[in-house]
């Protein structure tokens, strides 16, 4: 290693904290100052939105932080990162804050929970939810993960949290009641809501992870089969009855299949749409 190592590549550094933490290893003292000496120089603008990209960097960046991202000792090597500023290679306003470090690993705790049941298995991988969580930690994240060649996925993601957390946090705050805002919520991909949860206050959070966990799984009393057997024309308005009915039971307004029924009934009169 010589003084300008770090500079001429940073990777080296993400390569250097993977392979100090996998094998339980320090980083020599040298080696440190050397990796002080890259990042105070400024050598993370190569790879931030304030100048063009090198295609070659950043994807060895993006492999690197792959492997630490998806590696059983990724806590540990995040963790490292940070002590020696190297997240800002990626930006210089990416820091690992106290707040950042809980979302990350309560993405974990959420993730192990969501994806139990049968119906919900993974749909990306772990590893870059987490590395989404840190670029939706600052204004210039999107830019980064553009950098980065991050999956389009990915970067739809990011704009949708920087656009819609604030929208979609006023607008629970407005709900009257549980149909309100599953409406209002529906509209989202569950991984979507996931980081806005993380990123938003406790009262949204508890909504949000309470849509994910029960309230999207409400199973509909009535289908169209249903409709159609009570006398009604197969049409537009089965979407609205049947929404209707099940935001009452959304609002434990409706509790059984017979009473979903009556309601259609005494809501819409078959006289206005019968065969």
């Amino acid at each position: 290693m010589h003084p300008n190592s770090f500079i001429e590549d940073p990777t080296r550094i993400y390569r250097a904290v993977r392979f100090a933490v996998r094998l339980n290893f320090e980083i020599e003292a040298q080696t440190r100052e050397y990796i002080e000496y890259a990042i105070e120089s400024g050598i993370y603008e190569k790879v931030s939105v304030e100048k063009t990209s090198i295609p070659a960097l950043t994807t060895r960046l993006k492999a690197e932080l792959k492997y630490i991202l998806q590696a059983q000792y990724w806590q540990t090597a995040l963790k490292m990162l940070d002590e020696v500023n190297a997240l800002r290679c990626l930006h210089q306003n990416c820091q690992l804050t106290p707040r950042l470090w809980w979302e990350i690993r309560c993405l974990d705790r959420w993730l192990k929970y969501y994806h139990s049941s049968e119906e919900n298995k993974p749909s990306i991988d772990s590893w870059l939810l987490r590395l989404e969580i840190i670029l939706a930690s600052f204004d210039e994240g999107i830019k980064v993960a553009q950098n980065l060649v991050l999956p389009q996925t990915s970067i739809k993601r990011l704009k949708i949290i920087q656009n819609h957390r604030e929208k979609i946090k006023n607008k629970l705050i407005t709900c009257q009641n549980v149909s309100q805002q599953v409406e209002s919520l529906s509209t989202y991909q569950p991984l979507t809501l996931l980081i806005i949860a993380l990123k938003s206050d406790r009262v949204i959070r508890r909504s949000i992870w309470q849509y994910l966990m029960h309230w999207s799984k409400v199973k509909t009393l009535l289908n169209g089969n249903d409709l159609q057997a009570l006398g009604y024309k197969p049409g537009k308005q089965y979407k609205k009855m049947l929404a209707e009915v099940q935001g009452l039971v959304l609002d434990s307004k409706i509790n059984d299949k017979k009473e979903a029924k009556a309601y259609i009934l005494s809501k819409y009169p078959l006289k206005l749409g019968k065969r």
